[in-house]
């Protein structure tokens, strides 16, 4: 798969869940559970197309294009790349607030995939 297809997908991925967490008590706990049972989703990598291509187990992020531009998702509140900062919000207004900045994190990296 391209690196500009994984992009499109995560997208995709992510506008899903934007969506689905739009319809749930915004000052819910976040439940990823929940999330997983109704739209078969979640904020985690084996649902992330990005993590999938990019990912190795024993090395972690490998070349994901956006770790190389923001920072590594797994450095949480200290890297620039909004994933951590979804990954430790425990309310859904602060997951939405945080994956509406990842969202358009994602969609910066359109211009910048190989072609």
């Amino acid at each position: 798969m391209s690196k500009a297809q994984c992009i499109e997908l995560t997208i995709a991925h992510w506008e899903r869940m934007i969506a689905w967490v739009k319809t749930q008590f915004i000052f819910g706990l976040c439940d990823d559970e929940l999330m997983k049972r109704q739209i078969n989703e979640s904020w985690f990598g084996p649902d992330c197309q990005l993590c999938l291509e990019f990912s190795d187990e024993y090395f972690g992020c490998i070349c994901c294009p956006l770790c190389k531009k923001y920072g590594n998702c797994m450095h949480g509140i200290k890297s620039n790349n909004y994933w951590g900062r979804v990954y430790h919000s425990n309310r859904w207004f602060m997951w939405l607030f945080y994956a509406k900045r990842l969202l358009k994190q994602l969609k910066s990296l359109r211009s910048n995939h190989d072609r």
